[in-house]
């Protein structure tokens, strides 16, 4: 559809307000036709673009209903999808708990489903959770695994992901002393995803 397609060009571009838009009329069509799985990758795009606009509270109930609906269809890459936007929005809200909790679900998923540009996502997400809970070590050992990530599968990052990546990078330097942080990052491109994804589901909440 030709506003899905101008919400995902406004999106890209950061007009948040235009994308959110074109979203909720595509949504409206869609529920209009009951055509529940446009409407399911529709609540996932809107609640995206609300999370990038700082509006957390509005994308919350759509992202809670695409997680619901995606399970239902057992649609795995969808649920792995409202996952994270759940998890990004928790982070944005500095629920740092639930975000780990959202964004490692999210993570298992795509690494089942070979998802690339997902698994870059996640990974980068987590590594902001554990900076801003001051697991520095285990931060740069995620981003390093984030940027190996996007060199083996070619990935484009998004304008919000590749900010997000910027961001944490510099937060860590500024965090961590130049041998710490090198080795940390040799640390993330050397792990395998498997083991690092074990590492997560038994961090250690004082791994500094």
């Amino acid at each position: 559809m030709v506003l899905n397609n101008m919400a995902i060009v406004a999106r890209y571009e950061g007009n948040f307000s235009q994308a959110t838009l074109f979203y909720r009329q595509c949504l409206a069509i869609y529920r209009d036709l009951k055509d529940e799985r446009r409407i399911c990758a529709v609540l996932n795009n809107l609640g995206g673009a609300l999370n990038d606009a700082g509006d957390y509270a509005d994308a919350l109930p759509l992202l809670e209903e695409s997680l619901r609906l995606h399970r239902a269809r057992a649609d795995e890459s969808g649920e792995a999808t409202a996952l994270y936007n759940l998890g990004d929005g928790a982070l944005l809200c500095n629920r740092l708990d639930d975000a780990e909790k959202r964004c490692t679900e999210s993570l298992c998923i795509f690494f089942k489903l070979g998802g690339g540009k997902g698994i870059v996502s996640t990974l980068t997400a987590l590594a902001t959770v554990h900076v801003a809970s001051e697991r520095f070590t285990s931060a740069a050992r995620l981003l390093s695994a984030a940027s190996y990530a996007t060199e083996q599968t070619a990935a484009a990052l998004s304008p919000a992901t590749q900010a997000r990546f910027d961001k944490t990078v510099m937060a860590l330097k500024q965090a961590l002393n130049r041998d710490a942080f090198d080795l940390a990052w040799h640390e993330g491109q050397t792990t395998s995803l498997a083991d690092i994804i074990a590492g997560l589901l038994g961090t250690a909440p004082n791994d500094h």
